[in-house]
C-alpha cells in the first residue's frame, strides 16, 4: 500500500458476537494490492489501538471505493466513529508479533511463565 493512503470508516452495525471483522470491496486497493482473499487475517489499527480482523468481501452497493467497515465489536473494541481512517500496516513482522499477543492473552498465565516454559523446554 503507498503510505499515507488510507480508507474511510463507515458504520454499517453489523453484529458478530465478538468476532472481529473487516468489511472491505473486492477492487479495494489494498484488497487488490495485497492479494487478500475473504478468511484473511489482518491487523488493523487506529491510533493506539490494535485488533487482528478476518477479512469479509462485501457487494459494490455497501462500501464505496475508498470505504470500509468494521464488525460492531471491533467498531468498540478501537473507538472507532464514523470517518476515521485506517491504514494497512506494511510491515508483516508487526501483524505476526500482534498474532502472537494475542494468542498469548488467550493463555492461562501458568502457560506463559517462565518457569512453565523452561519445563517444557526439555520435555
Amino acid at each position: 500500500m503507498i503510505e499515507g493512503t488510507g480508507l474511510c470508516l463507515r458504520p454499517l452495525g453489523i453484529d458478530t458476537h465478538q468476532e472481529f471483522v473487516i468489511y472491505m470491496r473486492r477492487d479495494c486497493h489494498i484488497c487488490r494490492a495485497e492479494g487478500f482473499e475473504v478468511q484473511t487475517r489482518v491487523e488493523v489499527t487506529l491510533r493506539d489501538r490494535h485488533i487482528i480482523a478476518k477479512i469479509n468481501v462485501v457487494g459494490f452497493e455497501l462500501l464505496a471505493q475508498e470505504e470500509v467497515s468494521l464488525s460492531t465489536s471491533a467498531w468498540r473494541a478501537l473507538g472507532a466513529a464514523s470517518c476515521d481512517t485506517i491504514f494497512h500496516p506494511s510491515n508483516r513482522i508487526a501483524l505476526a508479533s500482534a498474532l502472537a499477543a494475542s494468542v498469548r492473552e488467550l493463555l492461562p498465565n501458568s502457560m506463559t511463565s517462565p518457569s512453565f516454559q523452561r519445563k517444557n523446554h526439555h520435555a
